[in-house]
């Protein structure tokens, strides 16, 4: 760890649980690439799609015990 960032935690850890959470949510904030404008209307609009399909039939769900079994068990996966 370098000197600047052991003073910098050396004064973190002074702050309370609230405050290191606070600092926390800033920190990760800075990282994150910034959001695409788009993204949440297009998650809308796949989510509608998908939702769409599965109430007029034309994709099925496939229980989690089959999906599970076929994951630990290549033998047991549907060929396409």
């Amino acid at each position: 760890m370098s000197a600047r960032v052991q003073a910098v935690w050396n004064q973190v850890s002074e702050l309370s649980a609230d405050e290191r959470s606070e600092l926390l949510d800033l920190l990760i904030a800075d990282l994150e690439p910034p959001a695409d404008p788009g993204a949440a209307e297009a998650w809308d609009q796949e989510i509608e799609r998908r939702v769409a399909e599965l109430r007029s039939g034309a994709v099925q769900t496939v229980p989690w015990e089959t999906v599970r079994a076929s994951l630990l068990d290549p033998a047991r996966r549907p060929k396409n």
